[in-house]
C-alpha cells in the first residue's frame, strides 16, 4: 500500500459526519416534536461513528501507527539501501517464483529504480519497500533464498478466515546472518503482538457497547416524548 494513512483519516471523516449527523437529529429534537426524519438521522449517524470509529481506530494502530513508528526509525530492525544493479538480479528471481507453482508475490515491483538505488526498511512490525509499506502479523516467517528475502504469512480474509501470503523482498548479497538474526527476533515478538491484539479488541468492543446503550437511550427518550 502507498497511503498506509488514507484508510484510517476516510474512516475518521465518515465517523466525525455520524456524530455531527446525531448533533443535528438531538437538535432537532428539542426545536420540535420527535418524527422519523430525527430517529432516522440519530440512529444512521450513530451507526456511522461506532462503526467507523471502530475501523479507524483498528486502522490506526495496525497500519498507519506502525508506517509513522517505521519513519521515525524506532524499532528498526534491518536497513538495507538496494543498488540497480541488485535490484535486476532480485527482480528476475523474484519474477521466476512468482509465475512457478506455489505462491505469488503480493508485492508489485517496479521495473527499475532509481540510479541511487532503493531503500528497504523493516521493522518487528512492518516493512517499507521504496513507496510500498507493509504490515507483518506477529506469524511471519523469514526465508532467504539466493537474492530474495521472503517473508511469509498469514492475514486475515473475511470475517473468521485468514490465508497466506507471501512478500518477495531483495537481498544484499552475503545477508545470511543478518537475515537469521531478522528470523529470531520475529520469533520472539508473538507474546507481545498478542497482547496487543487483545488491548485493540477490548477498547473497540466498550467503544461498541457505549455508543449502542447511548443510542438506545436516546432512541427511548424521542419515542417517549412522541
Amino acid at each position: 500500500m502507498r497511503h498506509p494513512r488514507r484508510g484510517r483519516n476516510i474512516a475518521w471523516v465518515i465517523a466525525g459526519l455520524g456524530v455531527v449527523a446525531v448533533l443535528v437529529a438531538v437538535w432537532l429534537t428539542q426545536t420540535r416534536a420527535p418524527g422519523n426524519l430525527q430517529v432516522l438521522l440519530g440512529v444512521g449517524g450513530a451507526k456511522a461513528a461506532i462503526v467507523a470509529g471502530v475501523v479507524g481506530l483498528v486502522y490506526h494502530v495496525r497500519v498507519a501507527r506502525r508506517y509513522d513508528r517505521l519513519r521515525r526509525g524506532e524499532g528498526v530492525l534491518l536497513r538495507w539501501r538496494i543498488d540497480p544493479a541488485r535490484w535486476r538480479v532480485f527482480r528476475e528471481e523474484a519474477t521466476a517464483r512468482a509465475i512457478a507453482p506455489g505462491l505469488p508475490n503480493e508485492l508489485p515491483l517496479l521495473e527499475e529504480i532509481p540510479a541511487d538505488g532503493i531503500d528497504l526498511t523493516i521493522t518487528d512490525n512492518a516493512f517499507c519497500l521504496g513507496p510500498e509499506f507493509e504490515v507483518l502479523e506477529k506469524n511471519s516467517v523469514v526465508r532467504l533464498k539466493g537474492p530474495v528475502l521472503e517473508i511469509e504469512q498469514r492475514v486475515p480474509s473475511g470475517r473468521y478466515s485468514t490465508r497466506l501470503v507471501v512478500f518477495r523482498l531483495p537481498a544484499q548479497a552475503n545477508a545470511e546472518a543478518e537475515v537469521a538474526s531478522l528470523a529470531e527476533r520475529f520469533a520472539s515478538r508473538a507474546a507481545g503482538s498478542q497482547q496487543l491484539v487483545r488491548k485493540v479488541a477490548l477498547v473497540a468492543l466498550v467503544i461498541v457497547v457505549a455508543g449502542l446503550v447511548a443510542l438506545l437511550i436516546w432512541v427511548m427518550s424521542v419515542t417517549h416524548r412522541g
